[in-house]
């Protein structure tokens, strides 16, 4: 389409940059489009159109059926800990058992974290959520019934493959589709609820399991899954796959469909993006400077995954070990977790307000403090505080520097697989976490869990900042783009200009 693109260059941002494509005098274009002469329009990719949209309420019901899958599957997760203590009361599992059910879970959420990332640059990000929840709500009600524990870890890793998918797709979709400058706000917003999960689920661990039992809690998720998988039919495929695809008319109908009357006379620009993603593979990730960039980034998730589900899903077993009753563990872990939607809240006013690096170094840091104090309380009222602290920090860098961060830094063409690959870092870390857990908390008690996971968030920060991009106000077509040093400066100028 008479468009170039100009790779980065000793350490340059690219720009996307195309000419202007002459048209009959005839077309008159709407006041505010940026032209050369009056008979010229724009040739602009289909990133460029979605990214200089205002939010509308078509953004909001993608936002939406997002989230509520989102908030599905959360709950389901942290279900974990309430129902693997229940299971331990009740002489059906022990801690060992526990381990194993935490890690098939994890295993399951790894194969199905990548398993979803290659389906979904293969076959499009709508068919990989919709497939990944069915399979979620299936083994949710198959959980339910399961007769003994060893058909309970079973179905739990099945419902980890579906419960892995979800994840990494609903956060990469959301970022194809909201325009670059509100990006940071709305996945941090999709984090205000997903982490409001945590308290949901330790509520209603709460209330229903030591009234009712741990079997309706899976029941329950099960109905609801399968409820939106329905429901969630009617949404549309991302613009930017299609065009990476070559499915050109497919992409336009869409773009067209989401700018409504906000459409600005263009010139639709698709060979350079399609020809891009024929060529990409999973290999991709590790070539031509994206290894260290791969790494990095899957090192953020990696430390904030074993922080999260070490702390989290131990705690009410912790408790209970040490001599608490059922309901009172229950009870403490539900107000602890409480700080996980605060910290989200905090990550939607200054995400897009200051870069993500500096953020993320901040609050990695923080949380390894929180982290170190907890061991040090002397009362509940501390105990709890330093928890709820602890979980809001933690929750500040999933909606910062996990979720979010990394949709933003692969290309499209490989944007699933790098989330993958850097959620199924994250998930086998965790998996291998209850068999680190439960020796040292025998060793040396919470201290000891706690004193290992503050030391693992206080390194994370040094390779950040050497090897991270800086993705914010960036299209994601040239943060993908960007070279490390290249990227620094944008979100140094960022912070200082929003400090100033």
């Amino acid at each position: 389409m008479g468009g170039a693109l100009r790779l980065p260059h000793r350490g340059k941002a690219c720009r996307l940059t195309r000419a202007p494509v002459a048209v009959p005098p005839s077309i008159s274009p709407p006041e505010g489009v940026l032209m050369a002469h009056p008979t010229v329009l724009p040739c602009l990719s289909v990133g460029e159109r979605l990214d200089r949209l205002p939010v509308t309420p078509k953004h909001w019901r993608i936002f939406w059926l997002l989230t509520a899958g989102l908030f599905i599957d959360s709950t389901e997760i942290f279900l974990g800990g309430g129902v693997a203590a229940a299971l331990l009361r009740d002489g059906w599992s022990t801690l060992e058992l526990n381990a194993a059910f935490h890690s098939f879970t994890f295993l399951g959420m790894a194969i199905g974290a990548l398993g979803c990332g290659i389906l979904s640059d293969r076959y499009g990000r709508r068919f990989a959520f919709q497939f990944t929840l069915l399979i979620f709500g299936v083994a949710s009600f198959a959980a339910a019934a399961a007769p003994s524990m060893g058909w309970i870890i079973a179905f739990r890793f099945i419902m980890g493959v579906g419960l892995g998918g979800e994840l990494v797709v609903t956060y990469s979709t959301l970022t194809e589709f909201i325009p670059a400058r509100l990006r940071g706000r709305f996945l941090a917003l999709l984090v205000i609820f997903g982490g409001s999960t945590l308290f949901v689920a330790s509520l209603m661990s709460y209330l229903v399991i030591p009234s009712f039992g741990w079997r309706p809690c899976f029941a329950a998720i099960g109905v609801a899954a399968l409820l939106l998988w329905r429901v969630r039919s009617v949404m549309p495929e991302s613009p930017r796959w299609l065009a990476e695809n070559g499915r050109r008319a497919e992409a336009e109908a869409v773009t067209r469909d989401l700018e409504g009357p906000h459409y600005q006379p263009c010139v639709p620009a698709f060979e350079l993006h399609a020809a891009q993603g024929a060529r990409a593979s999973f290999a991709d990730l590790f070539r031509h400077g994206m290894a260290a960039r791969t790494l990095a980034t899957a090192s953020i998730s990696v430390a904030v995954n074993i922080a999260l589900y070490s702390f989290t899903n131990w705690i009410p077993t912790f408790l209970v070990k040490q001599g608490s009753s059922i309901t009172f563990s229950l009870g403490l872990s539900t107000l602890m977790t409480a700080g996980a939607p605060v910290g989200a809240a905090v990550a939607f006013f200054i995400s897009d307000r200051f870069g993500r690096k500096p953020l993320i170094i901040t609050g990695l840091i923080l949380a390894a403090l929180a982290g170190a104090l907890y061991p040090t309380a002397r009362s509940v009222e501390a105990a709890v505080t330093y928890g709820f602290l602890l979980n809001g920090l933690l929750y500040f860098l999933v909606a910062v520097g996990v979720t979010g961060y990394s949709a933003e830094v692969f290309p499209t063409a490989c944007r699933l697989r790098g989330v993958g690959f850097v959620s199924m870092s994250a998930r086998v870390a965790a998996m291998l976490c209850p068999y680190a857990v439960v020796p040292l908390f025998q060793w040396g008690g919470v201290a000891a869990v706690i004193g290992v996971v503050a030391a693992i968030l206080f390194v994370v920060p040094v390779l950040v900042w050497r090897w991270c991009v800086e993705p914010t106000g960036l299209s994601l077509e040239v943060a993908a783009s960007t070279t490390t040093d290249a990227a620094l400066k944008p979100g140094l100028a960022l912070a200082e200009d929003r400090i100033g």
